[in-house]
């Protein structure tokens, strides 16, 4: 999905399929950890970009009911 690297400027996301980055400092800490939004726009971009869904689909809300012993 992507590499996580670091320079002079700071951490980088790498797309493993093409030459698309998200640098973590562009996103703004007062809305939440920059990684985590820099990986959310790398999730975002493999999925238009490249069609691919992220490894682990979430789980469904509906667990149903576990019987009684």
């Amino acid at each position: 999905m992507y590499t996580i690297s670091k320079d002079s400027e700071g951490v980088i996301l790498t797309c493993q399929d093409c030459p698309h980055i998200e640098r973590v400092n562009v996103f703004h800490s007062s809305l939440g950890s920059q990684r985590t939004q820099a990986a959310l726009a790398m999730f975002e971009h493999n999925r238009t970009a490249h069609h691919k869904d992220p490894m682990l689909a979430p789980l469904t809300k509906n667990y149903g009911r576990m019987e009684q012993w």
